[in-house]
């Protein structure tokens, strides 16, 4: 008998209050990249298992 536990991953990230306009916009670019990275890996590991039925 095996054990699963289930993981969550969260995204942690810490800003200066006193960012520049375009140190906020670089900020924002980069952490919509990484949700979009994110969503991709979850689609593909749901495609994977529908595949496998």
């Amino acid at each position: 008998m095996g054990i699963t536990q289930e993981v969550t991953t969260i995204h942690t990230a810490y800003r200066q209050s006193e960012m520049s306009e375009e140190e906020k916009e670089g900020f924002e670019h980069m952490f919509n990249m990484m949700m979009a990275a994110k969503q991709q890996i979850l689609l593909r590991k749901a495609f994977r298992h529908e595949l496998a039925r």
